[in-house]
């Protein structure tokens, strides 16, 4: 027998498969060359030396592939922030660099 708690549990696993944007900040700057191989959206140049690469994931097993990478190269991960579908581009302090 089909119950609510059954299409609830069925909407909640159809809302992790949504595709997301998340905007990443890696310690040091990385070279443009690293957008393709991060399948980056965008990555930006912070004063402070930091990268933020702005990249869109189907689910969370890829996020985490994409956090892996990043460990598996030894880079210094600063944070994780997921944008949501659409975002507002500031480029106030940063060079950009669009795929």
């Amino acid at each position: 027998m089909y119950s609510d708690r059954d299409d609830q549990k069925s909407r909640e696993k159809d809302t992790s498969m949504v595709e997301k944007i998340y905007k990443i900040h890696i310690k040091n700057h990385l070279d443009d060359r690293w957008v393709e191989w991060f399948q980056a959206e965008r990555i930006e140049y912070l004063e402070d030396g930091i990268t933020a690469l702005v990249v869109r994931v189907p689910d969370q097993p890829a996020l985490h592939g994409l956090l892996e990478r990043i460990r598996d190269l030894n880079l210094t991960l600063i944070s994780v922030n997921e944008l949501g579908p659409l975002f507002e581009q500031d480029s106030s302090n940063t060079e950009e660099y669009n795929a």
